[in-house]
């Protein structure tokens, strides 16, 4: 655990220690978002693949990360001006103060899973003790994790955790160097088709729900409300796209995340794509929280009051209808 808190830590504060002028009037000209490895992100995608933000005023240029978690990271260090990605990553920032702003979540979703090797004896998950288990500490897959253990009777003591990035971690399974990890959709389709029939996937059930956040840092959103409101016209029109171009949709989702339509098909009932600020979003970041300040994942002693990260003006500019929080 201790070489589990450093490392988020140390990822964590680094934004800290970047000079916040660097990105405090954005880039003249441009706005770069940081798109993770994520169906959920498919508002995103469709707003740059049709021109949404282009029409919208923004000149949007994209750059791609494994785990929206990385992403976060550079918005955090000044390198983009915002990303998207679920909250647990934003959360653990919040506990460290670091000065973010959710301005909007791209939807929810169920697409945090774990997948296994069946030839390394696991069939349930009672069966994951004394297992190599894989994660990306300080995303939302390492809460599903503690909180799928936890839920069948085991804690991390009873688990070989490691650390690595999805792409490590499909790589890892295939040869058996672990016997399984917790991560999101795309990773989870990648490894069972490599898999093939001795792949295992628990679901997430009850457990747990996400929300993919829109982040930006407090500064950018404070300097630049009008480029905010943009990026954010942009996603909306993508929502409505999706809505009423639901297999274009995933023809475009698919080609992005290098998958098979039918695949991404199959996984499309997991998303509720809609841009909102709702107050479930609350209850889901307390909660994630209280899990992080319990199991010491950062230094934090007491939950910050959570609503001063979450910024709803440039939403209700754009569409008070979408906002239900205070």
């Amino acid at each position: 655990m201790d070489k589990r808190l450093i490392l988020i830590v140390g990822i964590l504060l680094l934004g800290t220690i970047v000079l916040y002028g660097c990105l405090g009037s954005g880039n003249e000209g441009v706005f770069v978002y940081g798109q993770p490895t994520t169906i959920a992100a498919a508002p995103l995608i469709i707003a740059n693949e049709k021109g949404f933000w282009r029409e919208s005023g923004l000149n949007v240029q994209v750059q791609r990360f494994s785990a929206g978690r990385l992403a976060l990271d550079a918005t955090i260090n000044g390198t983009i001006q915002a990303n998207s990605v679920s909250e647990t990553g934003p959360v653990l920032a919040m506990l460290n103060g670091t000065k973010i702003f959710i301005v909007g979540t791209a939807g929810e979703h169920k697409e945090t899973k774990f997948i296994g090797r069946k030839d390394k004896g696991i069939a349930s998950a009672k069966d994951l003790k004394g297992k190599k288990i894989a994660t990306l500490p300080g995303t939302n897959s390492d809460y599903f994790m503690y909180t799928f253990l936890q839920h069948n009777g085991l804690s991390p003591k009873d688990v070989q955790i490691v650390s690595m990035n999805p792409p490590e971690m499909i790589s890892a399974l295939i040869r058996g160097d672990i016997d399984g990890f917790f991560a999101w959709e795309p990773h989870i389709y990648y490894a069972k088709t490599k898999l093939k029939e001795n792949a295992v996937i628990f679901e997430p059930g009850d457990l747990y729900a996400g929300y993919h956040t829109i982040i930006m840092r407090q500064d950018f959103v404070q300097n630049n409300p009008q480029q905010v409101e943009q990026f954010l016209k942009g996603i909306l029109k993508a929502e409505k796209f999706i809505g009423q171009n639901r297999n274009e949709s995933i023809q475009i989702v698919a080609k992005q995340l290098d998958m098979q339509s039918e695949a991404v098909e199959a996984l499309w009932p997991e998303y509720d794509f809609s841009l909102k600020l709702e107050p479930g979003l609350f209850d889901t970041m307390n909660n994630e929280a209280t899990w992080a300040i319990d199991n010491n994942v950062v230094p934090a002693q007491k939950i910050p009051i959570l609503n001063q990260f979450v910024f709803t003006s440039s939403l209700k500019n754009v569409d008070a209808s979408l906002v239900s929080i205070q």
